[in-house]
């Protein structure tokens, strides 16, 4: 029987014998600004972290997140084809696990070829073990004109009930818009976090069209914790009820209203713990914001100004899609031969029509304009790039990489959260 139920049927006279009965806190749901339907503001992504196999300690281990995350009143799971396992593995651990009444169901289309979208989002239902989607993207615009065809299809047969499009770490902005603008979406997720703020004309767009929006990489792969390390959070973070970073980050993205939800994305149990208490209490007015926004461009500032590197040199892209090694050993694609280096120190790589570049679990790390890098981030025109004590700025032209593509394995974040 639920709480309020079963307060309504007892006996007046047993609710004033000195029995306290303790309200469970209210948690920030956000809703469908067309249908009006709420979901928990705070959901949960699976890029990287849930891309596991069998190993029994690590499945273990993402039980517990998914345990946690519903225990606090999680609901929406996002994932996608491209995140490997992750898919595969949310159906598998789902059946065992209760919440019932709890789950929204958000993945994504994600392939350049017509043929392959309908396999595709047969595929996802099977993996997950769902007969609908609650809602479903076009994965960073890839094929979004045949793909929203699709999704529209599906929708009137019952398969979905949501759909738009996504993108990441800040590009094709215009391009989204667009869409926005010329296509009947529900929902769109963009990249939208204290590192990275340029998606406030998306917001704005969406606030005027009526769509919700949800927020991936809100802790930019992890290099917001990586920017405060040990420091402790302002004294004036209690204004909003915010004892941790975690909170600290996504109440920041919580306090506009045009959000519907983000989805952080973490290996760790204490972690989802720390994510989901970001549901909890009063969020940030546009000043706090402001404040909050000043701590982090300080932080982004002062750290930019130690890094002590070599000459710069000029950084072209390949000139062949592929994925190519950068570091000290022999039979890497671009070799940099100083002790500084690791042997297979990063990665580049050609994904969804940009260039990311991964650390490879380097000794001294990979830079990225300053900032020491968790996990993948995609590299731009301009960019400083900072491997061991080489510093490469990224131009955008050709150079003569072509070199057969290898992939070494991409470990999750060092710290778990993205």
């Amino acid at each position: 029987m639920h709480r309020r139920t079963l307060l309504q049927a007892l006996p007046a006279s047993l609710l004033t014998l000195g029995t306290t009965v303790h309200a469970e806190p209210a948690r920030l749901r956000r809703s469908f600004p067309r249908s009006r339907e709420s979901i928990p503001a705070i959901g949960m992504g699976t890029w990287l972290t849930f891309d596991v196999g069998e190993e029994t300690a690590q499945r273990a281990q993402r039980r517990e997140v998914l345990q946690r995350f519903f225990a606090a009143g999680g609901g929406v799971i996002d994932s996608s084809p491209m995140y490997g396992r992750a898919e595969r593995l949310v159906g598998e651990l789902l059946p065992d696990l209760p919440h019932a009444g709890k789950l929204f169901t958000s993945t994504k289309v994600w392939t350049a070829f017509d043929r392959i979208g309908p396999r595709q989002l047969d595929e996802s239902l099977r993996l997950w073990r769902v007969p609908r989607f609650d809602l479903v993207l076009v994965h960073n615009l890839l094929n979004w004109e045949a793909h929203l065809k699709l999704l529209r299809a599906a929708k009137e047969q019952g398969r979905v009930r949501y759909i738009g499009v996504s993108t990441s770490h800040g590009r094709k902005h215009d391009e989204i818009q667009r869409v926005m603008r010329d296509e009947p979406i529900d929902a769109i997720q963009i990249t939208y976090s204290l590192a990275d703020a340029s998606a406030e004309p998306v917001l704005a767009l969406a606030a005027e069209r009526g769509i919700a929006v949800f927020i991936n990489r809100p802790f930019d792969g992890g290099m917001l914790f990586n920017a405060v390390g040990a420091r402790a959070l302002p004294d004036w973070a209690s204004e909003f009820d915010c004892s941790n970073w975690a909170q600290f980050f996504l109440k920041w993205i919580l306090g506009h209203p045009a959000v519907t939800g983000t989805i952080p994305a973490t290996t760790q149990p204490a972690h989802m713990d720390e994510n989901m208490s970001a549901g909890l209490g009063r969020l940030p007015d546009q000043a706090l914001r402001r404040r909050m926004s000043a701590v982090l461009d300080g932080m982004f500032a002062r750290r930019a100004a130690t890094r002590s590197v070599h000459d710069v040199t000029e950084l072209a892209y390949p000139r062949v899609p592929g994925q190519y090694v950068i570091g000290r050993a022999d039979d890497v694609d671009l070799h940099l031969d100083f002790a500084s280096v690791s042997r297979r120190h990063a990665l580049l790589a050609y994904v969804d029509g940009g260039w990311m570049i991964t650390d490879l679990g380097s000794r001294n790390g990979t830079w990225l304009n300053g900032w020491r890098l968790p996990g993948a981030a995609p590299l731009l025109p301009g960019d400083l790039l900072d491997i061991g004590c080489c510093r490469f700025v990224v131009v955008d032209r050709l150079s003569g990489l072509d070199a057969t593509p290898r992939l070494p394995e991409i470990a999750s974040p060092p710290n778990g959260q993205t």
